[in-house]
């Protein structure tokens, strides 16, 4: 299982989103919720990650 680490920027702002390839599926799991990015922030990071996937 490998560690990875998305960075994803919105105006001035940019997040590092922890990620890790996940054995169970084919597929990165992503964790934004972890980081405590407060709204409306918190949504467009979670769409945008869910239109990349």
């Amino acid at each position: 299982m490998y560690c990875h680490s998305l960075i994803v920027s919105k105006d001035e702002k940019e997040f590092e989103i922890p990620c890790e390839d996940m054995a169970t599926f084919d597929g990165v799991g992503i964790w934004p919720y972890d980081l405590g990015i407060k709204e409306p922030d918190c949504s467009d990071i979670i769409e945008a990650l869910f239109f990349w996937g």
